[in-house]
């Protein structure tokens, strides 16, 4: 998986670079509500690109992008729905979490919070590959997801577990030491808080990838193994 992951950031490094910059931009320039809005647009066009990358095969380097097809000829308002939907998942399991802890105990509300990210896992694992399925428009139907995710959930959650666990605690451990590191060379103190909003966007969008290549692995061998009969119902 870390192989595919590495050349695919390698091959479509225009692509997490453009990406990296806009959220880190929104971060810096919008108002909060405004730029958390526009960062999760921006996250769920990347991630849509992530799984037809990992499905098809497509790259997106500075020199192919204009050869691309627009984004108006891509399956994009279904797949946006659906990641927004389990974006919204998401924070209703980290809001709800975060108010049961502090009913509990206010001092460990954040770890309440963060308790909620393997809950999602699991509901990543069992309905996920609807994002997979809606960026190349086969059917994305839930009832479809469902089948998908029992023929491969513990392959799915371990994927998830090992692409966040690894990739999280690296990235952790680089930024810490990215500051003391650019004030040590001479960068100025105006700067730095771009750089390392900038390497966070970067991993986030590095989140991104790990998470489409395990739902779009999780697709392609559930396909494999029981491939989904009939017409396609999940287009819209």
């Amino acid at each position: 998986m870390y192989a595919k992951f590495i050349s695919t950031l390698t091959e479509n490094a225009f692509l997490f670079l453009i990406y990296a910059l806009g959220i880190a931009f929104c971060a810096h320039v919008l108002p909060e509500a405004a730029s958390l809005g526009v960062q999760l647009v921006l996250y769920g066009h990347l991630a849509f690109y992530c799984h037809r990358i990992t499905l098809t095969g497509e790259t997106y380097s500075f020199r192919s992008w204009g050869d691309k097809r627009g984004l108006q000829s891509y399956a994009i308002k279904p797949f946006v729905w659906r990641y927004l939907a389990l974006s919204f998942v998401l924070v209703a399991l980290v809001f709800g979490a975060s108010l049961l802890t502090l009913s509990i105990n206010p001092a460990l509300t954040i770890f309440g919070g963060l308790s909620a990210v393997p809950i999602y896992g699991i509901v990543l694992a069992l309905i996920g590959t609807v994002l997979p399925a809606a960026s190349i428009e086969e059917d994305a139907s839930l009832g479809a997801a469902w089948r998908r995710g029992k023929l491969t959930f513990w392959r799915t959650v371990l994927r998830l577990t090992l692409g966040y666990g690894v990739l999280l605690s690296i990235a952790v451990l680089l930024i810490a030491s990215l500051v003391p590191s650019l004030s040590g060379i001479g960068i100025p103190e105006t700067i730095i808080p771009h750089l390392v909003a900038l390497s966070s966007a970067y991993v986030s969008c590095c989140v991104v990838l790990l998470t489409a290549m395990a739902l779009s692995f999780a697709y392609q061998e559930a396909e494999a193994i029981q491939p989904t009969a009939g017409d396609p119902h999940g287009r819209s």
